[in-house]
C-alpha cells in the first residue's frame, strides 16, 4: 500500500514539475509581449503626433506662400513638415 502511494506521489510530483516549468516559460513570454506592446503603443502615439504636426505644418506653409515676403518661410515649413510626415510613415511601416 505504501509503495503504491509512493508511486502515485512521484507521478504527481513529476506532473507538477512539468506544469511549473511551463508556467515559468509562459510568464517570461508574457513579460516580453507586454514590453513589446508598451513600445508599440509609444510608437503609435509618436507617429500620430508627427503626422498631426506635419499636417499642420503643411497647411501653414501653404498659407505662408500667399503672404508677401514669407515665401521662403513657407517653402521651408512645407519641406520640414513633409520630412516629418514621411518619417512618421516610414516609422509606422518599419515597425
Amino acid at each position: 500500500m505504501l509503495i503504491s502511494e509512493s508511486d502515485r506521489l512521484e507521478t504527481r510530483c513529476f506532473e507538477l514539475e512539468i506544469i511549473s516549468t511551463a508556467y515559468h516559460d509562459l510568464r517570461v513570454e508574457h513579460a516580453a509581449l507586454k514590453e513589446k506592446h508598451k513600445k508599440s503603443t509609444l510608437t503609435e502615439i509618436l507617429v500620430t503626433v508627427a503626422v498631426s504636426v506635419g499636417s499642420v505644418g503643411l497647411a501653414l506653409g501653404l498659407r505662408l506662400l500667399n503672404v508677401d515676403g514669407a515665401h521662403e518661410t513657407g517653402y521651408a515649413l512645407m519641406i520640414g513638415a513633409s520630412v516629418l510626415i514621411v518619417a512618421a510613415i516610414a516609422a509606422k511601416a518599419w515597425k
